[in-house]
């Protein structure tokens, strides 16, 4: 049953630049129910007035999804691929991170970043990608998709071999003193 705290606690944690009510208000609620208000007010705080407010509340993401229960991965990750669109880059690089670390503790989830452009991410987006090859169905739904990865992984490893067979020259070059 709802009451007058919930609709504070979902104005606190929106409007306030006090990190510490966000901390303390996220921190202390139930989220172990699929349809609790709880998990609205936890959405909110992802999306506070306050940048230091989303990063915390990003982090605290991990400890949800440390947690094992099961709905928890799904939504945890939407949460998580939510913070992507933020307009902080810490805020988006700390998504990144947790899902680099849950993507693969929850095998079930990949599903949910096949339709993401990872383009914009640079390399942490490209290796985000990676996951959806691990797939079997998804690699063979998307042919042209796995050929264009295959494609550019040669790319980059014939680059990485070149980059390291110049520096070796150079090294030679200069009779064995680091540059």
């Amino acid at each position: 049953m709802l009451n007058t705290t919930h609709f504070r606690f979902v104005d606190l944690v929106k409007n306030t630049r006090n990190v510490e009510y966000i901390k303390l208000i996220v921190s202390c609620l139930d989220y172990s129910s699929e349809d609790s208000f709880n998990r609205f007010v936890l959405q909110t705080a992802l999306t506070s007035a306050s940048e230091a407010g989303r990063k915390w509340t990003t982090q605290f993401l991990s400890i949800l999804a440390s947690h094992n229960i099961s709905d928890f991965s799904v939504w945890v990750i939407k949460l998580l691929l939510g913070q992507l669109a933020d307009s902080s880059a810490k805020v988006v690089r700390h998504a990144l991170r947790l899902l680099h670390r849950w993507i693969p503790h929850y095998p079930e989830s990949i599903y949910l970043i096949k339709d993401i452009c990872f383009d914009g991410f640079g390399d942490a987006g490209t290796l985000l990608k990676t996951y959806l090859f691990s797939s079997e169905n998804y690699v063979e739904n998307n042919y042209h998709d796995t050929l264009a990865a295959l494609d550019y992984w040669k790319k980059v490893r014939t680059e990485s071999i070149f980059v390291w067979k110049v520096r070796n020259l150079k090294f030679y070059e200069n009779e064995g003193k680091v540059l």
